[in-house]
């Protein structure tokens, strides 16, 4: 989808390339990555080496996602835990019209949020810092 790779370009033009960051999103999402800008950079987590997008789907970073789009609240300490385990400053969680997390989280999300971009109600993206 066109959105997709959008936002992905958007938070790679915002930070001018591919490190000192984390994002949190679907797979679709980090394929447009991928595809746009290549595979890395990688990042120590936990005993494992994850890229900086949350995929592939067995990464803890994937799991990480989904229990966020699933949760009935949203805490963005958990997001900026996990930056600072892996040694960034910034966290971006990319959600979409067709995978959005509940309306409560969803809502502080938006509240918690240093920045918050829609990009024409097909996904939005959040930066946490």
């Amino acid at each position: 989808r066109l959105a997709d790779y959008e936002v992905t370009r958007f938070i790679h033009e915002r930070e001018k390339g591919k490190d000192g960051y984390i994002v949190f999103a679907n797979q679709l999402l980090a394929a447009a990555a991928v595809a746009q800008f290549g595979f890395g950079p990688y990042y120590p987590y936990h005993g494992q080496t994850v890229l900086y997008y949350s995929a592939p789907s067995a990464s803890p970073l994937a799991e990480k996602f989904n229990a966020l789009m699933g949760a009935p609240e949203f805490d963005a300490r958990e997001l900026t835990a996990i930056a600072d385990d892996i040694g960034v400053r910034r966290v971006y969680v990319i959600v979409t019209d067709y995978w959005s997390p509940s309306t409560p989280a969803l809502g502080a999300m938006k509240r918690e949020a240093a920045l918050w971009k829609d990009f024409d109600g097909a996904a939005q993206v959040f930066l946490f810092e």
